[in-house]
């Protein structure tokens, strides 16, 4: 996107939404859990107007956020987002 263009606010939730769960994945295979889960909880707090596409992001993120607790041994903490996934 150029300085010229600006995206509409629907445009600028997905673009957020896919930076931050994409953020998550990337820190998830480098093994810094702590920044991972930072960005897929923004990744779940960040509202769309592609329900679709909100949908599988979160499903998504909700399974990755399980994960990361669950290899922390935050057990009690991980089921609820696995439970969304």
């Amino acid at each position: 996107v150029s300085k010229k263009e600006k995206l509409n606010p629907g445009e600028f939730d997905i673009a957020m939404l896919m930076a931050h769960h994409g953020l998550g994945k990337v820190y998830l295979q480098a093994h810094q859990l702590d920044a991972a889960e930072h960005h897929f909880k923004k990744a779940l707090e960040t509202k769309c107007t592609e329900i679709h596409l909100q949908n599988k992001f979160h499903r998504e993120s909700n399974l990755k956020l399980g994960l990361i607790m669950a290899l922390q041994n935050r057990h009690a903490e991980s089921i609820p987002y696995l439970e969304s996934s």
